[in-house]
């Protein structure tokens, strides 16, 4: 059996048709991936089967626990299968949310009153206390101009 030479001029329209269905492919990846989530002030999270929205303004505190967070509201409280550093990743565009310790983030809008001393603490409009870490507190302080 004897081999024929490939036709060269065959292989490189072959490589060519390639390169540009390749291409191709990959820009209609770029442009299903590279799409922008809206910004809005609002996010949804998964409840009962459903999706839900709520507004971040509303939001008064998060909560870490572990791999979870808790979302409280005045009248609401919804746990995310999130930590608190992907969930604060959501609100780092808002600057009322202020970190006050490792296991919370809070709106200083619902911030009340500030009890100084050895334990730091923010009282809310809700009445909760959240403690306030010394190595978050220059900040907070700062951030509210006091």
């Amino acid at each position: 059996m004897v081999r024929s030479k490939p036709n060269c001029s065959i292989l490189v329209d072959k490589i060519i048709e390639l390169n540009k269905t390749t291409a191709i492919v990959e820009n209609s990846i770029n442009i299903k991936t590279n799409i922008e989530p809206v910004k809005t002030d609002s996010f949804f999270y998964y409840e009962n089967k459903q999706w839900k929205t709520m507004q971040i303004p509303e939001v008064m505190y998060i909560r870490g626990e572990s791999s979870y967070s808790s979302i409280y509201t005045e009248n609401m409280h919804v746990k995310l299968s999130k930590n608190l550093k992907t969930v604060s990743e959501n609100f780092i565009n808002y600057s009322n949310f202020i970190r006050i310790h490792k296991s919370y983030l809070v709106n200083i809008n619902f911030i009340k009153t500030i009890k100084k001393g050895l334990q730091p603490k923010v009282i809310l409009s809700n009445d909760v206390e959240l403690p306030i870490s010394l190595l978050e507190k220059d900040k907070l302080f700062a951030l509210l101009g006091i």
